[in-house]
């Protein structure tokens, strides 16, 4: 349901700027075009830089930051990750690897806003719907440390089963072990498993920045034409299209 369906106009509805990160090739430009156009590509280019998109949901307006997979040793991660309400790392559950790059790009994220390594979550039992979600979020999180929440997409899922993917089990472990706020299977062929997937993380931004702050509608927002500009240093003026690499 958009904004407009829902009776609220959009500008009364918060604006959320979200970084989707991870390895090369593991579908965090599929996931966004998805939501956004409803499209899949086999054939989808490799990012440069940053790209970004924006998708409106009832309670919210996403801007969905799509940084590079060669980015996360990069000074520039720090200037993407300003004023981000929570990241995305992405993985691909063929592809074991993509986990091990999944923690850099988390190391980088914590670094770069705010958290503390160390405060990952403690072990303990998952919350979760039984379909590919699960949440830790009664353990500590890198968020009590000034971070922001970092989510966990498990991307290909529609491979699950096949002898390359990996359990779901190891996953779920993986990501209570490491301190990601909880993880989701998507596939970017599935529409609705992609919406739901963004959808969950959107309405709990949203629900932790209300209980963080007395007035969550004025803190949660931010100006989506700063965030743009945001982007391209010295050109207030650019078209939010790309960004390109600036170093390695």
């Amino acid at each position: 349901m958009s904004a407009a369906q829902s009776g609220k106009r959009v500008e009364d509805t918060a604006s959320l700027k979200i970084v989707l990160v991870g390895d090369f090739a593991v579908g965090k430009t599929s996931l966004i075009r998805q939501l956004t156009q409803r499209q899949f590509s086999q054939q989808s280019g490799t990012t440069i830089g940053v790209e970004f998109k924006e998708h409106r949901f009832d309670n919210a307006t996403l801007q969905l930051w799509d940084i590079a997979g060669q980015q996360y040793c990069s000074t520039m991660t720090k200037q993407y990750y300003r004023w981000a309400a929570a990241a995305i790392v992405v993985a691909s559950i063929d592809k074991e690897s993509t986990f091990d790059i999944a923690l850099e790009w988390k190391k980088d994220v914590v670094e770069k806003t705010g958290g503390s390594i160390g405060s990952g979550h403690q072990p303990s039992k998952p919350r979760g719907d039984g379909k590919g979600v699960g949440s830790f979020s009664d353990s500590k999180s890198d968020t009590s440390s000034g971070g922001i929440p970092i989510y966990l997409f498990v991307n290909k899922a529609d491979l699950m089963g096949s002898p390359s993917a990996m359990k779901e089990e190891t996953i779920r472990k993986f990501a209570e072990q490491n301190g990601f706020e909880r993880y989701i299977l998507t596939s970017a062929t599935d529409y609705e498993s992609v919406y739901k997937a963004f959808k969950e993380v959107t309405d709990e931004v949203i629900m932790r920045q209300s209980m963080l702050q007395d007035s969550p509608q004025r803190t949660s927002t931010v100006n989506l034409n700063a965030l743009r500009r945001s982007a391209r240093p010295g050109q207030a003026d650019a078209s939010p299209k790309k960004s390109e690499c600036c170093s390695k």
